[in-house]
């Protein structure tokens, strides 16, 4: 699909350039349309693993009683507008925060690739945003498949992140996110079981997640409204959650159960490390050979509650995708919904190896050692991630 480098959604047909006048009252940006005083909102996307915001979902809200502009259906030259006052807000209140800034696309935009890259190049340079810091959000019915791919495919090579969002249980096509292979996957509330639900409805759920984090995508749910959603979802292994139930966080229990996973031989120098942590070596000492395996991507202990007790050790040189920034900094991380964690609480001393599964810093599979230990009479797990072979090209233009 061809671009015209001299269009863009922020100009109009003319070429020139759209300036929106932004005011600050006080009370933050704002923008005037139609009578109506316009305002950025940023709804919290938690990552159940660190506990924290990783991502905001910029929102517009109106000064008055009722708002007239929907993003999604509003003409492109007030998206611009409004994406321009997203940015600068975000850039004055949350900038820091280490978080991506999620914008919405609209239809119109997506579907017309001369309007590519639907942000302004302008505040790239002038606010000091790179791509990695923002996340563009399509709407599952807003292209077809082969739209969503080409989309997905020209702004990953800038660097962007892309989430598909809106897939429900009436609403939504596989096909589409196995061509666009967004980074994430935002599924909506009505997936989860009602007060009367089954639990075949919550594991068909867990299935789709899985599927989903095979296909290389993290996996979110909104519109958790109530805590028995957010119940629900945490007995799920989805990666972000948001709506009113979620904020203030509060990170879920730790469980244990399990038995021992069957797999490939474990690594010598894994032995070595957890010996060495049980006489006493610091974790630098004791994983410095561990480091130099072929494959291991990072090492790192948690306490018995699952929380990651220092930031993560790295062969020197490796770097996690740029992309997934905002999950890069573990400490103080809860994996205490991980098996790897439960199990090897459950079987104290055992060397266990996970199955398969998607890692959040690196944006595809990986599987984890892991061996629990005692240290000054506290329990802890030594876990270390090795690198697997990313899903078939097939699904990932």
């Amino acid at each position: 699909m061809e671009r015209d480098a001299t269009k863009s959604l922020f100009q109009n047909p003319l070429g020139q350039s759209l300036q929106p006048t932004l005011r600050d009252d006080g009370a933050g940006l704002s923008l005037l349309h139609r009578g109506q005083r316009l305002r950025s909102r940023f709804a919290p996307l938690i990552s159940r693993a660190h506990g924290r915001p990783v991502a905001y979902r910029a929102t517009v809200q109106s000064d008055a009683e009722t708002v007239a502009f929907l993003e999604g259906e509003a003409d492109l030259e007030l998206t611009a507008a409004v994406t321009t006052l997203h940015m600068q807000q975000f850039q004055a209140t949350h900038k820091g925060a280490g978080a991506w800034l999620v914008l919405p696309v609209p239809g119109p935009a997506l579907q017309d690739a001369t309007l590519w890259p639907p942000v302004p190049q302008d505040l790239f340079a002038s606010d000091g945003f790179t791509p990695s810091e923002v996340m563009l959000s399509v709407s599952v019915d807003s292209a077809q498949a082969a739209v969503l791919a080409d989309f997905a495919q020209y702004h990953r090579a800038l660097g962007f992140t892309v989430e598909v969002r809106g897939l429900s249980p009436h609403r939504g096509d596989l096909a589409l996110l196995w061509a666009g292979s967004p980074e994430l996957v935002t599924l909506d509330a009505a997936f989860l079981p009602t007060a009367e639900g089954s639990p075949r409805k919550l594991g068909q759920l867990r299935a789709l997640i899985t599927l989903l984090h095979e296909s290389g995508a993290m996996v979110g749910l909104e519109g958790l409204t109530q805590p028995e959603a957010l119940r629900w979802a945490l007995d799920t292994p989805v990666d972000l959650v948001s709506g009113p139930a979620v904020w203030p966080w509060a990170s879920p229990a730790p469980t244990t159960g399990g038995s021992p996973l069957a797999g490939p031989a474990a690594l010598p120098a894994f032995e070595k490390a957890l010996a060495a942590l049980r006489t006493g070596d610091a974790l630098e000492t004791a994983c410095a050979t561990l480091l130099y395996e072929a494959g291991v991507l990072r090492c790192y202990v948690l306490n018995d509650q699952g929380e990651q007790l220092v930031e993560n050790l790295s062969p020197a040189g490796t770097r996690s995708d740029s992309r997934y920034w905002p999950l890069a900094q573990a400490e103080g991380a809860s994996w205490a919904h991980r098996p790897y964690f439960r199990q090897a609480l459950a079987h104290p001393g055992a060397l266990l190896v996970s199955d398969p599964y998607f890692s959040l810093p690196d944006g595809g599979p990986c599987q984890t050692l892991s061996a629990s230990f005692l240290c000054d009479g506290q329990r802890q797990v030594l876990c270390c991630d090795l690198e697997l072979p990313r899903p078939p090209s097939v699904l990932r233009p």
